[in-house]
């Protein structure tokens, strides 16, 4: 987390429920837009009139959010049918592929190489060979990361890297909103030490955290179950796995 945020040089604001679209506005490279009726046909419309190359599938489905990442810049697109929680919990979600999977492989690759990689990382030309074998020595990944995550047609995730990287945004996404010390307080208000809450109680709250931060109930709900589990997890762990 403190990697990321370092990374991005994201300010965040200490009110909530955080008004993450100005945040992100004014610290990073990335233009929000909302849709009504998202979906994958017309962000590669949208991409098309902005003069942006770059693949999208070719299957159609709805989307709450869409990432596409080139360069180092960003394009979110967000459902303007969702709510407004849902909203922001999708803007966070894209914004913490932005991160990890953009920004922080990016400045890896830039303080492994230095600026002769910083064409490769925008797609301008392929790696040679010996650039090829000292970024799998490294565990560095070059070339354009991958933004609009490879799906099944009905959106079904397909591959362990695609869930592990949507397993890591929820969790980033979760921290953006709500930081998981003021969130485990906030629980705790509601459930005390007690090691195991019934259903009820953990479903009051995390309506409680929905309140609270503005995230919605079902996201909530998961956010609550990640902070009962993880009394014994630090946040590095959940975010970015054993390294």
């Amino acid at each position: 987390m403190d990697e990321a945020l370092r990374t991005s040089k994201l300010r965040l604001g200490s009110r909530f429920p955080r008004d993450l679209r100005a945040d992100v506005d004014m610290y990073l490279p990335v233009t929000t837009e909302v849709m009504p009726g998202l979906t994958v046909s017309a962000v590669r419309s949208a991409l098309q009139r902005r003069k942006i190359e770059h693949h999208v599938s070719d299957s159609d489905r709805e989307l709450h959010g869409c990432l596409v990442a080139r360069g180092g810049h960003g394009f979110v697109f967000l459902d303007g049918a969702d709510g407004e929680a849902e909203r922001r919990f999708s803007l966070a979600h894209e914004i913490a592929h932005f991160i990890a999977d953009h920004l922080v492989p990016r400045a890896r690759a830039l303080e492994a190489f230095g600026e002769p990689i910083r064409p490769v990382l925008n797609g301008e030309r392929a790696p040679t060979r010996d650039e090829r074998l000292s970024a799998v020595l490294a565990r560095v990944p070059l070339g354009v990361q991958v933004l609009l995550m490879a799906r099944g047609p009905g959106g079904a995730v397909c591959t362990w890297d695609v869930a592990e990287s949507e397993r890591r945004a929820d969790r980033l996404a979760f921290e953006l909103l709500a930081p998981a010390a003021a969130a485990m307080a906030s629980v705790q208000g509601i459930l005390g030490d007690v090691e195991d809450p019934s259903h009820h109680d953990q479903r009051q709250a995390a309506e409680h955290l929905a309140s609270q931060f503005g995230l919605p109930v079902t996201e909530a709900c998961s956010y609550v179950y990640l902070l009962l589990s993880r009394r014994r997890r630090p946040l590095s762990v959940e975010i970015f796995g054993r390294r």
